[in-house]
């Protein structure tokens, strides 16, 4: 829960300010292309599969 560690909620602000500024705070993205990789897209999430977001690209 959030509200555990809401007292190191103004350092966290600090550290992640400087990541943000130096441009070492990544975000983990997996990305699947065609709207025929969506059951597949939906089950790796399901499973835990992925880190970050989960997304699936429609080419056109």
């Amino acid at each position: 829960m959030f509200s555990d560690y809401q007292h190191q909620y103004a350092d966290a602000l600090i550290d992640m300010a400087a990541m943000i500024k130096a441009g070492t705070l990544r975000s983990h993205v997996s990305v699947y292309k065609g709207i025929e990789t969506t059951p597949q897209a939906f089950s790796d999430m399901m499973a835990g599969k992925n880190l970050g977001k989960c997304m699936v690209e429609l080419l056109g």
